[in-house]
């Protein structure tokens, strides 16, 4: 794997520097110890510590899956950097015919096969550094009963193996030249039409939910605006979550939300969790 993601990746300049290992604490944690590097892509065949989203863990056994991390630089403002996010997310949707769960999740047929974790590392001299972690299920035959119902890989889905080193190659160069693109536009109005018709909650009802104590007040003071309640409802009423539909994402990459009064919101990602009617999807 090492020496095609050298030959391919590093000789025709899209990353500077492939660091591979065998195992490692997490490829986020390379990057973070080689910040030097101007655009690195760490690799790893197993994860011990592997996260994602709100530090959850992330399974990452040898063989299975593609574990990798790019770090950059781009001259973006850090306002711009969860929207390296969805770029990440659009690439790898583009490369396994996927579909984009908002704002980092990635499904076929209404399961998980990806998560994306991305962190703005500031060194000692004020400068900021970019680490896109991604984690895909490529070729696991089976998880555990807790997770059967909410993840899959792209091997369960398509019957077959995939190697994983072409899918590596076609979503970096892809990644890549979509940060180069950011970097031109500083927004992410160049993606936007295709991002929306990946969208898998695109023009569908969903409900919010909260990420932090702050953000819940978000989603109550919505709850209120969508179910007509006063602000002076009683605290101890608990009524039903609020829905609201997708109507896709703006330039920034925040979430369009339409209440049922017709008003509409942006989400960012920071604050709202995204869920289906019925669950996950």
């Amino acid at each position: 794997m090492e020496y095609e993601l050298l030959n391919v990746l590093e000789n025709n300049g899209f990353v500077d520097r492939v660091i591979y290992e065998y195992e490692t604490t997490s490829t986020n944690d390379i990057c973070k110890a080689n910040t030097d590097i101007e655009r690195l892509l760490a690799v790893a065949e197993l994860q011990t510590a592997g996260r994602g989203r709100m530090g959850r863990h992330w399974e990452s056994p040898a063989g299975e899956g593609i574990w990798m991390s790019l770090l950059c630089h781009p001259d973006l403002s850090p306002e711009c950097i969860p929207g390296i996010t969805l770029l990440a997310g659009l690439a790898i949707a583009e490369c396994t015919d996927a579909f984009i769960k908002w704002p980092n999740d990635i499904i076929i047929n209404g399961k998980k096969i990806c998560g994306i974790l991305t962190e703005m590392v500031t060194d000692a001299d004020s400068k900021n550094h970019i680490i896109c972690g991604m984690g895909i299920n490529v070729n696991t035959e089976s998880f555990p009963e807790e997770l059967s119902d909410k993840g899959t890989s792209l091997y369960l889905e398509r019957g077959s193996k995939i190697s994983r080193e072409p899918l590596i190659i076609s979503i970096i160069q892809k990644l890549t030249n979509y940060i180069n693109e950011y970097e031109k536009t500083g927004n992410l109005s160049f993606i936007k039409k295709q991002y929306e018709s990946l969208l898998i909650h695109m023009d569908k009802k969903v409900i919010l939910h909260s990420l932090s104590e702050a953000s819940e007040n978000y989603v109550n003071q919505f709850s209120n605006v969508a179910h007509g309640s006063s602000s002076n409802s009683s605290a101890s009423q608990s009524p039903e979550p609020a829905t609201y539909i997708t109507r896709g994402i703006d330039n920034s990459g925040a979430l369009i939300v339409e209440d049922n009064a017709g008003t509409i919101h942006t989400i960012s990602s920071d604050e709202i969790s995204v869920r289906g009617l019925l669950g996950y999807i």
